[in-house]
């Protein structure tokens, strides 16, 4: 009602039917996961209309949106600098994707890296892995494969609390320095 229009006429059409969520483990120092939120553009010209009054709506609120000029092929994108606010999220659309980031680095990298929702989990090579294993016959030495755990990539994101906990441990008792402890990557490769 606020913004005028109807839901099911004019609101749901505007959104397709798939919702997907990319996220990459955090690097760089980061505790936090890159990624983006993807939602399907259903009908594009309702969604054109609800996104003009969206960003609209934010103005009159003290929003400021802004384009970005530099996005990746078949993207047009903006910041938003929400006041007070300590995350300033970024939005985009391409041919039939609305996608949603923490900041404008994560919503290029996304893109760049996801080519829209054209690679699946059902894409990615270790999972094909487990699909043959729990489909096909048993390896030479006897053994099917019923799952995949990529325990480097869960070690670079458990690795990145190590400077939050490290308080806790040193009440505990275990000294910890940081100053001393390797790289994420370095650890990473040894799992």
């Amino acid at each position: 009602r606020e913004l005028g229009m109807d839901v099911r006429q004019e609101i749901l059409p505007a959104f397709g039917d798939e919702i997907g969520v990319y996220l990459t483990s955090p690097g760089a120092g980061s505790v936090m996961p890159d990624g983006m939120i993807m939602l399907k553009i259903g009908d594009r010209d309702q969604f054109e209309k609800l996104l003009a009054r969206a960003l609209g709506m934010a103005a009159n609120e003290g929003v400021q949106a802004t384009e970005i000029k530099s996005m990746p092929d078949g993207a047009r994108g903006w910041t938003l600098a929400l006041p007070d606010a300590p995350i300033q999220p970024a939005i985009a659309t391409t041919n039939d994707l609305f996608c949603v980031a923490a900041n404008v680095l994560s919503l290029k990298k996304s893109l760049r890296e996801t080519k829209g929702m054209e690679r699946t989990a059902l894409d990615n090579a270790n999972f094909q892995r487990v699909l043959k294993g729990l489909t096909g016959a048993p390896a030479a030495d006897g053994l099917s494969m019923l799952g995949f755990v990529d325990l480097g990539k869960l070690v670079e994101i458990g690795y990145q609390f190590a400077p939050m906990a490290a308080a806790q441990m040193q009440q505990a008792g275990v000294e910890l320095d940081m100053s001393a402890l390797p790289e994420t990557e370095v650890i990473a490769r040894h799992f």
